[in-house]
């Protein structure tokens, strides 16, 4: 029959106390990955959307353009109307740059908080990065496409 030595008693208590550190950081990790992920799928969703409502808005803004033009409307109301399609974009532009800046700050204010790895705090930046562009992107197409309509709409 073995017995139990006192000596690998004793040690007990440290190899308890290391696997439950093992398990917290184990834990503390995966947690920042997944909260990570959330804010990376968080920001591209709302640069996706985003940008599909200034595409939106300035498609309107294109039909009012040329239904003006239609209707013989004067040069002030086509400008007017191109003015008020880049307003609306530059709006709804600025909202989600707006939304994607508050999600990215609390999340790496989460991520600090937990003292999670710092390459999960860039992953963060880099995806408010790119989803930014995306919007920049955005708003830049929308303008392009509403000032050639309102020019083709001038010169007709």
């Amino acid at each position: 029959m073995s017995s139990i030595s006192i000596p690998s008693l004793s040690r007990l208590p440290i190899i308890a106390a290391s696997f439950m550190a093992l398990l917290i950081t184990g834990s503390a990790l995966a947690q920042g990955e997944r909260l990570a992920a959330e804010c990376v799928q968080q920001m591209h969703k709302t640069a996706h959307n985003t940008g599909q409502t200034i595409h939106t808005i300035a498609r309107r803004g294109i039909g009012a353009i040329q239904a003006i033009d239609d209707n013989d409307g004067t040069d002030e109301q086509l400008i007017a109307a191109a003015r008020q399609t880049h307003s609306a974009v530059a709006a709804r532009a600025e909202a989600g740059t707006d939304r994607i800046n508050a999600a990215a700050e609390r999340c790496i204010d989460a991520l600090v908080d937990m003292d999670a790895d710092r390459s999960l705090i860039r992953r963060v930046n880099h995806a408010r990065r790119m989803s930014l562009g995306v919007i920049t992107d955005a708003a830049q197409s929308a303008n392009r496409r509403v000032h050639t309509a309102l020019h083709r709409a001038l010169n007709n």
